[in-house]
């Protein structure tokens, strides 16, 4: 039984700069066109007995939402993908967080409280400015859980990534 840590890249199915970058800088990457995909290739990763410790999506994004390959998501859009996004639910462990990549996609605090309660009251996080793809960029990100969002400035991603990713115990 293993902690997984997920990152999964939104595949344009064109070249973009974003995406590359992301490919480069985080190895073991997989590559989702879609929500359906994406929720497909997670689960093909979490065996029996595995849980989801961190889950990373990187899209292009704004204030409202963010793209996973070509779908939109926002909390306009989630009733579109509730029933494939709810299949992740029993995967994550009790202590899982999930990061939106996208930018300014904090502010989008609906929908991040949304996939949290989605989720079952997981972690859902999401910067304020271009972060996870400019690291140094001035931001900070908003970590919401069900109905609750808190806000941490600049550094906050470091500390945080720090310890869900090298934390030996952590991953135990």
């Amino acid at each position: 039984m293993a902690k997984l840590d997920i990152v999964v890249v939104s595949d344009g199915e064109s070249f973009d700069g974003f995406y590359f970058l992301q490919g480069v800088l985080n190895v073991g990457e997989e590559y989702a066109t879609g929500v359906a995909n994406m929720v497909e290739r997670v689960l093909a990763l979490a065996k029996s007995g595995d849980t989801i410790i961190a889950l990373t999506i990187h899209g292009h994004g704004n204030d409202s939402g963010q793209y996973v390959g070509s779908d939109w998501l926002s909390a306009a859009t989630l009733p579109l993908y509730r029933e494939s996004l709810a299949k992740l639910t029993l995967k994550f462990d009790e202590k899982a967080a999930v990061t939106l990549g996208g930018c300014n996609v904090g502010y989008a605090e609906t929908l991040l409280q949304q996939l949290s309660e989605l989720w079952g009251g997981v972690i859902v996080r999401a910067g304020t400015a271009q972060q996870l793809a400019f690291p140094g960029v001035e931001g900070g990100v908003r970590s919401c859980k069900v109905r609750i969002c808190t806000y941490g400035g600049p550094g906050f991603w470091d500390k945080f990534d720090r310890r869900i990713r090298r934390d030996k115990r952590f991953l135990k």
